[in-house]
């Protein structure tokens, strides 16, 4: 190991990590005083055996991502999760940090690096995912020897806002009758009965929906309690912390599905209310075949605006708000906080203040067959209808 003199006047030092065979490495210096400086060092660290520690950090950000990715996030992180990581990391991350140094990535690198996606008019949910990603990938590296990272520098970094920030469009039950009736047009009675189950009953699509057994189908409840995985059944609720729910089954809803396991040849309990031909799980390929070739078409034939069918979900919060639901229940069944079902849904909630309650069947069935609704109303002796009042 020598201080060498380079043709362009600067002086590099060439050394190994190790004995003979192992990785060699150069630095390049301005000033011989530096090289010699360095090269001082180096045989110090050599001479006590820690000379890799030199090595850490001047790794690319690539190799960061990549070891990250097969040791963690692979083993740990649901197939969805994985998806919109991966489109982070292709779009975002390694184009723009991958061959920075791991060691050179500051707060001041991570704050250039939002300002950059924001200026190329990357959406705001994307800009804090990339965050997302790349504080991950640094947690992942903090602490150890290998990576140099001893803090990591995106935990500090502002992120943009999670909540929402356009209100969300509930469908009434007359737009979600319009497009089962779309899909019952041509002849797709489970379609039509997946709609009605996301729309009325709340389940999340596709997760919750296409992991439901029959069993889980009572007389009165519905149990959500596993998730489909990209194809693979698991337990538990996209919310790791919360338990099984079990969410009310509304007479109209029962009835369908009642008559699509008659058309299914009533499968034993265990089977999947919605699966592939060959009984499988759905992957994400097929519901992405579905929504394209057929929820689209049906959407657009009952004249409903563009929507992915996880929107049915807010039909399904304003129907029971609609009917009086109180916020903790409604929040129960719908798998989340009161507090997010207060931020999420406060538009409607005022936009139906003082409007007649209805109960959720009362909504479905007026929509679906609206004069044996109103016959069946007379039959009861009809009288005022209460308002409105989530404070219950």
């Amino acid at each position: 190991m020598s201080v060498e003199k380079l043709g362009s006047g600067k002086y590099r030092v060439r050394y190994a990590i190790g004995g003979r065979g192992s990785p060699r490495r150069s630095a390049t210096f301005d000033r011989k005083r530096d090289a010699e400086l360095f090269e001082a060092s180096t045989r110090r660290h050599k001479a006590f055996g820690d000379l890799a520690l030199l090595d850490a950090g001047t790794q690319p950000v690539v190799d960061l991502a990549r070891e990250w990715w097969q040791r963690y996030a692979v083993p740990n992180l649901a197939g969805h999760t994985l998806d919109a990581y991966a489109r982070m990391l292709d779009a975002h991350v390694v184009p723009r940090l991958g061959s920075r140094r791991v060691r050179d990535v500051s707060p001041n690198v991570v704050r250039d690096f939002r300002a950059k996606l924001e200026a190329s008019g990357v959406g705001r949910d994307s800009v804090r995912k990339s965050l997302v990603v790349l504080q991950a990938m640094f947690r992942y590296a903090e602490g150890s020897d290998e990576w140099g990272v001893r803090r990591n520098p995106v935990k500090g970094a502002e992120k943009p806002s999670a909540k929402r920030q356009r209100s969300v469009v509930c469908l009434a039950p007359s737009e979600v009758e319009a497009i089962r009736s779309a899909l019952l047009g041509r002849g797709r009675l489970w379609a039509a009965a997946l709609v009605s189950v996301i729309a009325y009953a709340g389940l999340r699509a596709p997760e919750e929906v296409l992991a439901l057994e029959w069993r889980h189908v009572g007389r009165r409840t519905i149990v959500v309690e596993q998730r489909n995985d990209n194809g693979t059944i698991v337990s538990g609720q996209k919310v790791k912390s919360l338990g099984p729910r079990s969410v009310d089954l509304v007479g109209p809803l029962r009835r369908e599905l009642d008559e699509w396991r008659m058309a299914a040849g009533r499968p034993p309990p265990r089977t999947l209310v919605f699966s592939r031909g060959d009984g499988e799980p759905w992957r994400r390929h097929d519901w992405n075949n579905w929504r394209r070739r057929m929820w689209h078409g049906a959407r657009e034939e009952a004249g409903i605006e563009s929507l992915p069918p996880y929107d049915l979900r807010h039909a399904f919060a304003s129907l029971h708000i609609r009917a009086g639901t109180s916020l903790p229940e409604l929040a129960e069944m719908l798998g989340h906080s009161p507090q997010m079902t207060l931020s999420t849904y406060t538009h409607v909630i005022r936009e139906l203040k003082g409007e007649p309650v209805a109960s959720v069947e009362d909504q479905i069935l007026a929509a679906r067959c609206p004069q044996v609704t109103h016959e069946a109303r007379n039959r009861r002796g009809g009288g005022r209808p209460k308002s409105v009042d989530l404070e219950g």
